[in-house]
C-alpha cells in the first residue's frame, strides 16, 4: 500500500566550470522536487501538469528519480538519465485521450 511518492529532477553536469548560454538569454539550471501524499487512496490515477521546465533551462544531462514510499515508510526508487534540449521535438503523444472524470 503506497503512502506517498516523490519526483526529483536535477542536473547531472560534471561541474568543470563552463557555463552554457544561449545567444541572447542566460540559462538557468532546472531542478524540481515534490512529494505527493497517497494515504488512504485506492485505485487512484495521478496526472502531473505542474512539472514545468522553463524555456531558458540550461540544456544538458539531468537525472529524474521517482521514489515510492509505502505506508510503513519503506522506500524504493527508479532513476533515469534524461537530456534537456532547446530543439523542438514534434510529439504526437496526447495525455487527454483518457478522461477519467466524465468531462
Amino acid at each position: 500500500m503506497l503512502g506517498s511518492y516523490k519526483i526529483d529532477i536535477h542536473n547531472n553536469f560534471d561541474d568543470h566550470g563552463h557555463e552554457t548560454k544561449s545567444e541572447s538569454t542566460e540559462t538557468v539550471n532546472f531542478s524540481f522536487s515534490r512529494e505527493w501524499d497517497l494515504s488512504g487512496l485506492k485505485n487512484t490515477t495521478e496526472h502531473h501538469h505542474d512539472i514545468v521546465i522553463p524555456a531558458n533551462a540550461t540544456p544538458g544531462n539531468y537525472h529524474i528519480i521517482v521514489y515510492c514510499i509505502d505506508a510503513a515508510g519503506n522506500q524504493s526508487y527508479v532513476a533515469h538519465n534524461i537530456v534537456l534540449t532547446n530543439e523542438e521535438i514534434k510529439n504526437n503523444h496526447d495525455h487527454d485521450d483518457h478522461d477519467d472524470h466524465g468531462h
